[in-house]
C-alpha cells in the first residue's frame, strides 16, 4: 500500500498575489478552475504548478506565453503597493492513492524593494498537513508568515528546508516521481510547459487574414464564442469571430497586428468588471486600426449584473481606466460595486 503511486491534493498560497491564504482542492489528481479575469486561473495552474515541480522562477517559466514580461517580485510587491517587503508562500500537497499518507513540498519567497529576491524550499515528510497541524505562519493577532529560519524551526526533523532550486528539483524527482537522471525528469517539466504555450510559429508565416465584410467580432468567454460559432453554422451568416479567452497574450496580439496590417474593423467585447474593462482598453490602445467597444454600454451592463459583489482591491483597478468610452459603464461598475459577465448577454449577442 505504501507504494502506491502520489497524487496531487491540493495547492495553497500564502501571502501571494492577490491571495492572503487559498487553498485550491485536487479530486483523484484533477482540477477545474473557473472565474472571471484576474482571479489566478493561469497563475495557479499554467504557472505555479511548474513552478512547485522545480522550482524554477524565470520570467518566461511565470508566464503561460513564454514572455519575460512577469517577474516573481511583481506577484508580492506591485507598483502601487505602500510595503517594503512581503515574504510569500507556495506549496503542494501529495497522498498516496490508497492510504492516508501525506507528502508536501513548497517553497519561500521573500521580496524587498529594490534588491534581490529570497528564496528557499522545504518539504513535510512526517505527514503534518499546512493548514491542517503544521502552519505557515505566526498568528500574533495578524497572520505573519514565517522566516527562513522560523520555517527550519518549525520543521524540525519532520522534512527539510533546501536551499539550491538544482538541490530542490533533485528532491522532489527522487521523492515524488522516480526518473532515474535529472534530465529526463527535467524533460517531463519541458514538455508540460510546452503543451501549455501556444504555437507561434504558424502564426508567424502568415502574412494577412480575411474577415467578411472587412470586421471581426471578438469576445473574451470561450463558452460565447462556442455559442456565437454555432449560431453562425445555423444561419449560414458570414460573420467572423475571435475569442481572446481573458488577458491579452502574445499569439493574440500577433494576430491583433495583422488584423490591423489587413484594414479589419474590430468590434470588441468582454466583462463588465474592472479588469474587463482594463484588458478592453488595452486591446484598443494597441491595435492600430479602427476599434470599437461592443455591447460594453450602461444598457448592457444592467442586463449582466450579477451580485458578486467587486473587492475594494479590484474596484482601485478602475482609476487605470482613462478611455472616455469606457467612463459611463465605469461609472455604473462603481455605482453598483459589482460584476457584470458577457455570457448573461448571449441573447442580445444571437440576435445580432
Amino acid at each position: 500500500m505504501m507504494n502506491s503511486r502520489w497524487q496531487a491534493n491540493k495547492i495553497g498560497l500564502i501571502n501571494f498575489w492577490y491571495y492572503d491564504e487559498q487553498e485550491f482542492p485536487f479530486v483523484k489528481g484533477r482540477m477545474l478552475l473557473r472565474g472571471s479575469n484576474g482571479s489566478g486561473k493561469s497563475v495557479t495552474m499554467q504557472s505555479v504548478v511548474p513552478l512547485l515541480l522545480d522550482g524554477n522562477m524565470s520570467p518566461e517559466r511565470l508566464d503561460p506565453f513564454g514572455s519575460r514580461d512577469r517577474k516573481m517580485s511583481s506577484y508580492l510587491l506591485e507598483e502601487d503597493d505602500g510595503r517594503e517587503e512581503r515574504t510569500g508562500y507556495l506549496y503542494l500537497e501529495f497522498k498516496r492513492q490508497d492510504s492516508d499518507t501525506y507528502l508536501t513540498i513548497g517553497m519561500g519567497i521573500r521580496a524587498r524593494r529594490g534588491k534581490n529576491l529570497d528564496k528557499w524550499y522545504f518539504s513535510l515528510t512526517d505527514g503534518r498537513r499546512v493548514g491542517k497541524d503544521f502552519y505557515l505562519y505566526k498568528d500574533t493577532g495578524e497572520k505573519v508568515t514565517l522566516s527562513k529560519k522560523e520555517l527550519e524551526n518549525r520543521i524540525g526533523a519532520g522534512g527539510r528546508v533546501i536551499d539550491r532550486q538544482a538541490d530542490y528539483m533533485e528532491y522532489v524527482n527522487r521523492q515524488i516521481f522516480g526518473f532515474e537522471t535529472a534530465e529526463e525528469y527535467k524533460e517531463m517539466i519541458d514538455l508540460l510547459i510546452q503543451l501549455r504555450t501556444p504555437k507561434l510559429a504558424v502564426i508567424t508565416e502568415w502574412e494577412s487574414l480575411y474577415c467578411p465584410q472587412d470586421e471581426i467580432y471578438i469576445v473574451e468567454n470561450p463558452s460565447v464564442f462556442a455559442v456565437l460559432c454555432g449560431k453562425e453554422k445555423a444561419g449560414n451568416v458570414r460573420r467572423a469571430y475571435m475569442c481572446m479567452n481573458g488577458q491579452p497574450r502574445l499569439a493574440g496580439l500577433m494576430v491583433l497586428d495583422l488584423f490591423a496590417k489587413s484594414g479589419i474593423r474590430i468590434y470588441y467585447a468582454g466583462d463588465l468588471d474592472p479588469e474587463g474593462l482594463l484588458i478592453a482598453q488595452k486591446l484598443s490602445q494597441y491595435y492600430k486600426g479602427e476599434f470599437h467597444y461592443w455591447h460594453m454600454e450602461t444598457a448592457d451592463y444592467e442586463k449582466c449584473r450579477s451580485e458578486k459583489v467587486i473587492s475594494p482591491k479590484r474596484m482601485k483597478i478602475l482609476e487605470r481606466i482613462t478611455d472616455e468610452r469606457l467612463n459611463p459603464v465605469l461609472e455604473k461598475i462603481e455605482e453598483h460595486g459589482t460584476a457584470g459577465y458577457q455570457e448573461m448577454l448571449v441573447e442580445d449577442f444571437k440576435a445580432e
